[in-house]
């Protein structure tokens, strides 16, 4: 029975980007550590942790970052984008 449990790999979960890319994403959106935290309902320490990787959010943190940070990156493409259309 053992072997069978160990035989699964673990699931990978939710991708994150890098430490550094994290960081990048929140500064050009223009959001202060803090703010995000709020927003997420985590400390400012948390997301500064995060992104200097020292450690990873986990579960429902783990969700509502990634999907934080997918947001802000769209928004900063399609303000990107739309800087040429004028």
């Amino acid at each position: 029975m053992l072997k069978a449990l160990l035989a699964f790999e673990k699931p990978r979960g939710i991708e994150l980007p890098s430490p550094e890319e994290r960081a990048r994403i929140r500064k050009e959106f223009g959001i202060s550590q803090k703010n995000l935290g709020d927003l997420l309902g985590v400390t400012r320490l948390s997301v500064s942790m995060w992104e200097r990787g020292e450690t990873d959010p986990q579960g429902e943190n783990r969700k509502k970052y990634a999907e934080a940070l997918a947001k802000m990156a769209q928004r900063l493409q399609e303000g990107a984008a739309g800087e040429g259309d004028g």
